[in-house]
């Protein structure tokens, strides 16, 4: 309980039984007692010691075994008052933490993980915390955001993700197995596995791509990488909604049209209103673009000249592009 090796244990009983055998010899030396009887005393001691010393080692494989246990169901409430919402008061959170066994980091991340990612895993690695009996299993990484951390969380999560009895087959990940939200204070914690559990269920629609080892390894989401995409895809079908209304004008054409007249509008938009810009990002002809943008000019009017408007058509077919890849 105190965090001691059994080693100290064992060479403490060394220790006892060397000290009980010279007194035994200094004794014989003396002429005080029958030497046959000390030399079995002598085999019984060091016997003796050998069934102490399996008895220790048992003892203190089962106080282990139950110190685990307390402490995983320590971590685990620790993770779910870290997650919750509102947060948990902070001496709360404190003393749970010291507890656990778990120091208190300046800033975390978590993971989202898909529900049968890590199921037959190994133990977790140090300095997280996790829980895989939840209906939305998650982690908690500690200070995620130092330097080179990022190579180290993707190694970990990686190698933990990927099952011992899949580890040798080197199959493909079946799809995105985890997302990692921001790195954010601990007290924002709940913040960053909601925005991970996003960007997961983002990934398995197809709308944000995953990080996928060379090894074949788990598919892996960071946030950091497509916090633009999240923050328009929040509500997919509230984004869907505005882009079917600011791009109302296109459904006037043949799917076709419309599909080309909409991509050369994002193009020329993004391109800062230049055509030329546009036509080498679309290879086609500067002269195209100017033709289809007087199409464009047509349907949609002066919005093309107010910024409010002009910011609603580029989010709305930011929109369009996103969802139409899935």
């Amino acid at each position: 309980m105190e965090g001691r090796s059994i080693s100290a244990l064992h060479a403490a009983l060394r220790i006892g039984a060397r000290v009980t055998w010279q007194s035994l010899q200094e004794q014989a030396r003396q002429g005080n007692g029958n030497p046959e009887a000390f030399a079995r005393i002598g085999e019984t001691v060091y016997w003796y010691m050998d069934e102490l010393a399996v008895s220790c080692s048992a003892g203190y494989a089962e106080a282990r075994a139950e110190l685990a246990g307390e402490t995983g169901q320590l971590r685990r409430h620790l993770l779910d008052m870290l997650t919750s919402t509102p947060a948990a008061p902070p001496l709360a959170i404190a003393s749970l933490a010291q507890a656990a066994g778990w120091p208190l980091p300046r800033r975390v991340a978590a993971v989202a993980l898909a529900p049968m990612a890590g199921r037959n895993a190994g133990p977790l690695p140090g300095g997280v915390l996790g829980d895989l009996t939840r209906l939305d299993p998650c982690l908690l990484i500690a200070d995620p955001d130092g330097p080179g951390r990022r190579r180290q969380v993707a190694t970990a999560l990686r190698g933990w993700l990927t099952a011992p009895s899949q580890a040798s087959v080197r199959r493909p990940s079946p799809g995105p197995l985890a997302a990692v939200g921001p790195a954010v204070p601990l007290t924002d914690a709940s913040g960053s596995l909601r925005w991970a559990s996003q960007a997961l269920a983002l990934a398995q629609r197809g709308l944000v791509p995953t990080d996928t080892g060379a090894d074949g390894a788990a598919g892996i989401v960071w946030c950091e990488d497509h916090l633009p995409t999240l923050v328009l895809l929040a509500d997919p079908e509230l984004a869907a909604a505005l882009s079917r209304d600011a791009l109302a004008p296109l459904r006037r054409l043949r799917p076709g049209q419309a599909d080309r007249l909409a991509r050369t509008l994002l193009e020329w938009l993004e391109s800062a209103d230049d055509a030329s810009a546009a036509a080498l990002r679309l290879h086609v002809h500067p002269q195209t673009i100017r033709y289809r943008l007087r199409q464009v000019s047509e349907l949609f009017g002066d919005a093309l000249n107010d910024p409010d408007a002009r910011f609603r058509l580029l989010l709305a077919l930011r929109v369009q592009r996103l969802l139409g890849s899935a």
